[in-house]
């Protein structure tokens, strides 16, 4: 089975590489090694399809600024061939690494082939040696202060393993207990998003926890992130919330290690926002907000324009004690400086495939993510304008969201759908884990294709 598989995606490749494509660049992550050398981890999206075969690869690639190795770290991704419904989805959720070594590393993924299955898998075992019943899209910590044990979450608990990732254990079965963070000061110091997606924090590591902040944190379209201080008592977040009409990123603080009614918006963007912190300088920190990279030296009080790129940012990365501030948009990476904004990478646009070239036909792409929760992608074409519905139904054949009902223009169209949106769904719909189907409608033209929700 595994040499078909290994076969199918081969004249898959053939045949869809043969054609030009682009690339573009979707995240920043940096980290800087035991002897100061700066490692950043960026990916690379893809996504390319026609009527009988669909690719999409958001890989992860690690390039070490001071050699210039440039080279392919984690594989993600999606590949479909429609004709005989063969296909498979492999994606890397998050990463980790033991003492800041770059060839040391830990991974949280999910395959779903045959069946979706989340797991975790170290850099010195068999991929798929360690299956555990993880969640799809589940956080990973590695303690700062023990570098043997671990968190993350299984069907909604949380869970720890004492051996360096090889095994795991129930911490906490009595309730939802999504992790979202370990405090890097202290072990008993875990963050959790609770079944009304709000945080709750534990003090004793995972026994018992009380309420951090009622706000609601979504992992669309950013899932939350924690910084920590050097100061060891500034807490920094970033998460997104949806105010009724549309999803709102936010940079939240608090002056007192996360505790109850201590976290303040400090900053909010209808744009995806990015942080930094300078783990050198205390109150320091830096923050992405479209083209823009904002400073602020008093912990997020206040902020000053610090550089503006030529197009949104994707992520950024600040190196500690120096004045290199890393930052990626769609198709550079950039090192900037007070006087220099210089880039180290870029990624070649074809003509070929720019949008302003219309479709020649109509195409409904698969979405991606898929499993997904509780947002995903769709994307479809269309060659000629004219009225376009596309709509989400359950397994029933139940009408249980309208994404589009309107007229278009030609070309290639996105739609973010999430369960969460209540503008999309249907009669306020409660979606539960299970098979969908979305439909296009445009003209004579209707296609129909399935995804997953898993909770």
């Amino acid at each position: 089975m595994k040499k078909f598989l290994l076969l199918c995606l081969v004249i898959f490749s053939v045949d869809l590489f043969c054609q030009n494509i682009n690339y573009t660049f979707s995240e920043l992550k940096g980290m800087e090694d035991r002897e100061g050398n700066t490692h950043l981890f960026y990916r690379k999206y893809f996504s390319q399809g026609n009527p009988t075969n669909y690719y999409t690869e958001n890989s992860i690639y690690h390039l070490d600024i001071k050699s210039g190795a440039d080279s392919l770290f984690l594989k993600d991704l999606s590949y479909y061939y429609l004709p005989n419904g063969f296909g498979d989805d492999q994606h890397i959720f998050d990463y980790e690494f033991w003492n800041n070594d770059p060839s040391k590393y830990i991974f949280s993924g999910g395959d779903c082939g045959i069946d979706c299955v989340g797991y975790v898998h170290r850099f010195d075992e068999t991929l798929f040696d360690n299956i555990f019943f993880f969640d799809w899209n589940f956080k990973l910590q590695i303690s700062k202060q023990n570098d043997s044990l671990l968190y993350s979450t299984s069907e909604h608990m949380l869970v720890k393993s004492t051996d360096g990732g090889r095994n795991w254990f129930i911490v906490d079965s009595t309730a939802i207990r999504n992790l979202l963070s370990l405090s890097p000061f202290n072990d008993n110091e875990i963050f959790v998003q609770n079944e009304n997606n709000a945080i709750d924090k534990s003090n004793d590591g995972g026994i018992t926890y009380h309420t951090a902040d009622t706000s609601k944190v979504f992992d669309y379209p950013l899932p939350a992130i924690f910084y920590y201080d050097k100061d060891s008592i500034t807490y920094y977040r970033t998460s997104c919330y949806y105010d009724g009409t549309k999803y709102i990123s936010a940079l939240y603080v608090s002056k007192a290690k996360g505790e109850s009614n201590t976290w303040r918006t400090k900053y909010s963007s209808s744009n995806n926002v990015y942080l930094s912190i300078d783990d050198s300088v205390s109150g320091s920190i830096y923050l992405a907000d479209g083209n823009k990279i904002l400073e602020s030296t008093d912990y997020g009080n206040t902020f000053n324009v610090y550089k503006a790129l030529d197009s949104s940012i994707v992520g950024i990365y600040k190196k500690p004690s120096s004045s290199i501030l890393y930052a990626a948009t769609r198709f550079d990476i950039y090192e900037i400086t007070p006087s220099l904004i210089k880039s180290i990478k870029h990624l070649t646009v074809d003509v070929k495939y720019d949008k302003n070239n219309l479709p020649s036909e109509y195409f409904l792409y698969q979405n991606y993510p898929n499993p997904f929760n509780p947002s995903t992608t769709i994307r479809y074409q269309i060659p000629k304008s004219g009225f376009v519905t596309l709509k989400v139904y359950d397994i029933l054949g139940r009408e249980t969201a309208a994404l589009v009902n309107e007229f278009q223009t030609a070309g290639e169209h996105t739609v973010q759908f999430s369960t969460d949106d209540k503008q999309q769904t249907k009669n306020n719909k409660v979606f539960s884990s299970g098979v969908y189907f979305y439909q296009l409608k445009s003209g004579d033209y209707s296609a129909i294709k399935k995804m997953v929700l898993l909770k």
